[in-house]
């Protein structure tokens, strides 16, 4: 079955968002995987990407979970950014409350913070989770939210996967076995994952009930959090869509080797909530 071009895809997230019914959509973010490039340059593009996409199509903000060293000043970045477009109004910052690490080990608990100050204080109709950097252009999540918000799915999954549909440009081959490898591994290990390619994508799109249950169940704080994410989802029904996305690698960006084992050994944990809950 031939797969729709990068091109294609990102024409059908125009036409998805075009789409969109008048909703509240929070995009959440934190500093993961943002150290080789200019902080203010990935904000003011992703910012610009979403402003492109969804304007006054909908009621959308950025809530920034600040997670970095503070060194690298990423609420001013962000402010400064968010200022030259004339969209303060859209960005939201918000001070991370636990320990910051440079390799952004700490991603779970910054994005479960995220997500718990986005229900509380914004109460979206959606939540979008992506990545500051820009290897995935955020015009992409049109076509997760349209399966929200339109379709009325509980959650839709973006997924780089050739065998999905997605796109993989730029990374290494070192780069691809890794993503081959956790996922074979979290497919073995936590069988209802196994029907997903590309579990740890940046983009993944939820509805209210699925933001509910990850910010209420939810428990792993490093960068395995996606896996514990779709494991809630199954473990609750909420089956999610999936669908393709286009990612790109950026120059100086490198894989997480160091954390490779912290990562088995949380799948290994999710193992238990599949024992507890049956």
């Amino acid at each position: 079955m031939a797969r729709d071009s990068a091109a294609e895809l990102l024409r059908r997230s125009v036409a998805h968002a075009r789409g969109l019914p008048n909703a509240n959509v929070s995009f959440v973010a934190c500093g993961y995987d943002t150290a080789f490039e200019s902080l203010r340059g990935q904000v003011y593009r992703k910012l610009a990407q979403l402003e492109t996409f969804f304007g006054d199509r909908v009621d959308w903000t950025l809530p920034v979970i600040d997670d970095v060293p503070r060194e690298r000043a990423l609420s001013r970045h962000a402010r400064e950014a968010a200022a030259q477009l004339g969209l303060e109004h859209r960005l939201r910052l918000v001070e991370f409350a636990g320990r910051r690490f440079e390799d952004g080990r700490q991603k779970g608990e910054a994005l479960r913070q995220g997500f718990a100050y986005a229900a509380d204080e914004i109460a979206p109709d959606a939540l979008v989770y992506l990545n500051l950097n820009l290897k995935v252009h955020a015009g992409f999540a049109a076509t997760g939210l349209y399966h929200v918000l339109v379709q009325r799915q509980p959650a839709a999954i973006g997924t780089r996967s050739p065998e999905e549909g997605g796109h993989v440009r730029g990374a290494g081959s070192l780069g691809r076995a890794k993503s081959r490898a956790f996922n074979l591994w979290g497919s073995a290990v936590l069988p209802p994952l196994a029907a997903f390619r590309d579990t740890n994508a940046p983009m993944k799109v939820f509805g209210r009930e699925a933001v509910s249950l990850i910010c209420s169940r939810s428990a792993v704080d490093h960068i395995t959090m996606d896996c514990e994410w779709l494991l809630l989802l199954y473990l609750e029904g909420l089956n999610p869509i999936r669908y393709p996305i286009v990612w790109t690698q950026r120059e100086g960006s490198r894989p997480p080797w160091h954390r490779v084992p912290a990562s088995a050994l949380d799948v290994l944990r999710m193992r238990l909530q599949i024992r507890s809950h049956a």
